[in-house]
């Protein structure tokens, strides 16, 4: 079969000196900020397991700046990392199975089940020959669970399995089809990576729709069933802090990084938590928290205890809990505003009436990098750099 690009033929393909702005760091290619450089560390599900939350707050502590970010994709952030210590950062990471492409290529939730991760296998595996490393930094598919707790994952395709064992599959500038089997929905997958690297190191899915069309596109992904209208379903609230008991008889302790930030010695204060209740591993979650599974009740309130005390958010009615902060001039060029301590002087001061847990996003200038998500608030810095406005959502 020839390459899916094939389909296209006619269509004028990027420019060749095509470029998206705002391109995020990654594990190969770190990016330099005002305070080094930023790290990113992909999770598959956000899975970290005792032994690797100890060596990313040992690399923090010895290499940056102590400090470690919860990214909006359940991922982990090492910042002010400096020059001489960049290649051994990633050494020590890389030796603990950290920064793998395939982490951040094939996302998938962190409560997805055993189908779940199988499918992603399934996935990867039809990705096989292709040169991944040619795609757009941002390019993924993300794999939801059952419940679909992420649903507004912002991804070029989502991808939900359901208890049929029926795939459905999103492209969010293209609609949803059907599929009746994981092979179907890999196959389609690679047909779509195809069609982006024969675009050009930038071209993502909505890039296809706007040069070629939908129709052009659809044609060449060649799915099973009719691409629907019906797009992708709307984000779920996120999942209160606190405990929650499991159908199982199980906990799961969901516990915040304030502003989605934990210092080095907190995150290593969170391995040694593991290894005293013989936990496996933890969880980043996309909402800026960690989960943990717990067996009992009695356990569950041990280690909310636990992370209180490491100065973690264990309350959904914490007054921090649902505020969002980009690292503003301490780490960015793209403002001169502090970002942190507007955060803090919201917390202060939070408004009575806005509900426990409701977004609040602070950003030091427009380009509002730390959520692309809908939230109450958004404190905007000025251009002219005095000060921040407050801007309340239209619904709510």
């Amino acid at each position: 079969m020839p390459p899916a690009w094939d389909t296209l033929r006619g269509v004028t393909r990027l420019p060749a000196g095509y470029r998206r702005t705002g391109l995020c760091p990654t594990f190969a290619r770190p990016s330099l900020q005002r305070d080094g450089y930023l790290l990113r560390l992909p999770l598959v599900g956000g899975l970290l397991d005792r032994r690797q939350v100890g060596t990313v707050a040992e690399v923090s502590q010895q290499y940056g700046s102590g400090v470690v970010e919860l990214t909006n994709r359940g991922n982990l952030q090492v910042r002010g990392l400096q020059s001489s210590g960049l290649a051994s950062a990633l050494e020590a990471c890389q030796a603990v199975g950290l920064g793998e492409l395939s982490a951040s290529l094939v996302t998938i939730s962190p409560f997805a089940n055993d189908a779940d991760h199988a499918l992603r296998n399934t996935l990867l595996d039809g990705l096989q020959g292709l040169d991944v490393q040619r795609l757009a930094p941002k390019f993924a598919v993300h794999i939801d669970d059952l419940d679909g707790t992420t649903a507004g994952r912002a991804a070029d395709v989502l991808v939900r399995l359901g208890r049929d064992g029926a795939c459905e599959l999103t492209l969010r500038a293209l609609g949803t089809t059907l599929c009746s089997s994981p092979h179907e929905v890999s196959a389609i997958v690679r047909r779509l990576v195809e069609c982006c690297i024969a675009g050009g190191p930038q071209v993502r899915t909505a890039d296809l729709v706007q040069h070629a069309g939908a129709a052009t596109l659809a044609t060449a992904l060649a799915a099973p069933g009719p691409w629907l209208a019906s797009g992708a379903r709307p984000p779920r609230p996120a999942p209160r802090l606190g405990l929650h008991p499991l159908p199982s008889g199980e906990w799961r302790v969901l516990v915040g990084a304030r502003f989605g930030r934990v210092a080095a010695a907190a995150l290593a204060g969170i391995g040694d938590l593991l290894q005293r209740h013989a936990l496996p591993n933890i969880k980043v979650t996309p909402w800026r928290a960690f989960a943990l599974a717990c067996t009992t009740s009695t356990q569950a309130e041990s280690i909310v205890a636990s992370a209180a005390a490491l100065g973690l958010l264990t309350r959904p009615d914490d007054p921090a809990a649902g505020v969002i902060a980009c690292i503003g001039a301490r780490g960015c060029w793209q403002t001169e505003l502090d970002t942190l301590d507007e955060a803090e002087r919201f917390v202060a001061n939070r408004p009575p009436q806005l509900a426990s847990g409701a977004l609040v996003h602070v950003s030091g200038c427009d380009k509002r990098c730390a959520t692309r998500g809908d939230v109450a608030l958004t404190l905007l810095g000025r251009t002219d750099q005095s000060g921040f406005d407050t801007l309340v959502s239209p619904d709510r």
